[in-house]
């Protein structure tokens, strides 16, 4: 296989890959922070849940309760 003229190849140092994953890593965690409060935001004013994060109605629907004779066939 023929080289490129002027252009050598060298190896990274193990040091390098891990400044490279460590920058990717980082780069995740914002975005998935951004979709957190963006998810957060959205279930909140759908009124979910509350400010703290909480749902709002725990309760089942009478239907999913125990005892319910809702049948699903």
């Amino acid at each position: 296989m023929a080289s490129l003229p002027n252009q050598e190849l060298r190896q990274r140092s193990v040091a390098e890959d891990l400044e490279d994953i460590d920058a990717a890593l980082d780069r995740d965690d914002e975005k998935l922070q951004e979709r957190v409060q963006y998810e957060m935001a959205r279930l909140l004013a759908m009124g979910i849940i509350d400010e703290k994060g909480d749902l709002v109605d725990t309760q089942l629907p009478p239907d999913m309760q125990e005892g319910s004779e809702c049948d699903l066939g």
